[in-house]
């Protein structure tokens, strides 16, 4: 079962094309100097940031 050359052409231009989204966002965040806007799931951690109170997301 092998898919048509058209399909084929679609799902890798669309895999490059998202991969060059991907890959746009993160350099501008890097370039930015802000790694924070990366989405990393997580909330990051700024030089700010007070450690000697409680943990956590409270």
């Amino acid at each position: 079962m092998f898919l048509p050359k058209t399909i084929e052409l679609i799902l890798m231009l669309l895999l490059v094309a998202v991969l060059l989204l991907v890959s746009s966002e993160v350099a501008t965040a890097l370039l930015d100097n802000a790694a924070y806007q990366l989405k990393l799931g997580r909330r990051a951690l700024l030089s700010t940031y007070n450690t000697t109170g409680r943990g956590g997301y409270n």
